[in-house]
C-alpha cells in the first residue's frame, strides 16, 4: 500500500511540474522567439505583434517636428495649424517628398530619398494701350517664370540592438541639381522714338540686378543652375515606441561641393544717342563651394513607420 502511494505522488509531482513548464513556456513566447542556436530571433508585443523591421520590410519616414507641432496646435485650439508633411531634414537640401528604406537583412537596409519639382507659372496684366485713344482698349504685360529641380540620395543603414532601442549608423551619396528661377517678359506697349516709357504693369526686376539707366526695362533674367553632390557618414538611434513604429533622430557628418551657374539678366530701353530702342545685357559669374562638416544641429526627430 505505502508504494502504491509513493507511485501516485510521484505521478502527480512529474504532472504538476510539466504543467508549470508549459504555462512559464507560453509566457516567454509572447515576448521572444528564439532560434535553434540560441539567438534572438524576434521581439513580439504583448499581443503577438512583431516590434521590429525585418527583412523584407519597407519603410516610410517624416520630420516628427512637424507631426508633434500639428497636434500641438490642435490641443490648443491653433486656428492655423498646418498638416504633417513628409520629408527628410537635410541641410541645403529641400525636402525629400518620397523617403524610404527597404531592408535587405534584419539589420541591413538600403535607404534613398526623391524629390522632384517642375514650376511654370505665366501670369498677364491687362494695361492701356498707348496707341489708342479709347480707354476701354488694352493690351496684355506677359511674365512667364520657370523653374524645375531634382534631388536623389541612396546610402545603406546598418542597425545594432535586441530591444526597442535601435542603434543605426551608415553612409550615404546625394546629387541636387536646380534650375533657378528663369523669367520671360513681353509688354503689350512697345519703346518707341516717340514712346521711350511706355505704359506698363511695372513687373518689376526679380533678379536683383540693377537697372542699366532710367527708362529700361526686364525682357529675360537667368539666374542660372545649381549643381550639388556630396557623401556624408550618419549615425542615430530609434525607440520603438510601437509595432513597427519608431521616433529617432541622427547626426550627419560629410563633405558637399557645390557649382552656381551664371546669372545673364537682358534689358531694352531706348538710347538717344543711337535713336534706337537697344538691349544691354549683364553677367554675373558663378560660383564654387566646397564644405565639410555637421548637419541636423539642431537635433530634428524623424517618425518612420515600417510595414
Amino acid at each position: 500500500m505505502k508504494n502504491i502511494l509513493s507511485i501516485v505522488l510521484v505521478l502527480f509531482a512529474i504532472a504538476g511540474f510539466a504543467q508549470d513548464a508549459s504555462q512559464t513556456g507560453t509566457r516567454v513566447t509572447k515576448l521572444k522567439i528564439f532560434k535553434s542556436s540560441g539567438e534572438e530571433n524576434e521581439l513580439l508585443s504583448k499581443n503577438g505583434h512583431q516590434i521590429l523591421p525585418k527583412k523584407g520590410d519597407w519603410s516610410l519616414g517624416i520630420n516628427a517636428s512637424s507631426v508633434l507641432q500639428y497636434f500641438g496646435n490642435a490641443a490648443n485650439g491653433e486656428n492655423l495649424n498646418v498638416s504633417p508633411a513628409f520629408n527628410q531634414v537635410s541641410k541645403g537640401l529641400p525636402n525629400a517628398t518620397i523617403w524610404g528604406k527597404y531592408f535587405i537583412a534584419d539589420d541591413l537596409a538600403w535607404r534613398g530619398g526623391a524629390h522632384i519639382f517642375a514650376n511654370a507659372n505665366r501670369t498677364k496684366f491687362r494695361v492701356d494701350d498707348d496707341a489708342s485713344t479709347n480707354p476701354d482698349e488694352v493690351v496684355f504685360d506677359i511674365r512667364d517664370i520657370e523653374q524645375f529641380g531634382l534631388t536623389l540620395s541612396l546610402g545603406l543603414e546598418k542597425r545594432k540592438g535586441k530591444s526597442r532601442v535601435q542603434g543605426v549608423y551608415g553612409a550615404d551619396v546625394y546629387v541636387h541639381y536646380t534650375t533657378e528661377n528663369t523669367s520671360k517678359f513681353q509688354y503689350g506697349n512697345e519703346i518707341t522714338a516717340t514712346n521711350q516709357t511706355p505704359t506698363g504693369t511695372g513687373f518689376g526686376n526679380p533678379t536683383g540686378v540693377t537697372d542699366p539707366a532710367l527708362g529700361f526695362r526686364i525682357t529675360e533674367g537667368n539666374l542660372g543652375n545649381n549643381l550639388q553632390f556630396g557623401l556624408r557618414g550618419f549615425v542615430g538611434v530609434e525607440y520603438f515606441f510601437a509595432p513597427k513604429m519608431s521616433l529617432g533622430g541622427e547626426f550627419y557628418w560629410g563633405v558637399s561641393y557645390s557649382t552656381f551657374g551664371d546669372t545673364s539678366v537682358t534689358f531694352e530701353g531706348y538710347e538717344g544717342s543711337q535713336d534706337a530702342v537697344i538691349e544691354t545685357s549683364t553677367f554675373t559669374e558663378g560660383d564654387r563651394t566646397f564644405e565639410m562638416g555637421f548637419d541636423n544641429t539642431s537635433a530634428a526627430i524623424n517618425l518612420f513607420f515600417y510595414f
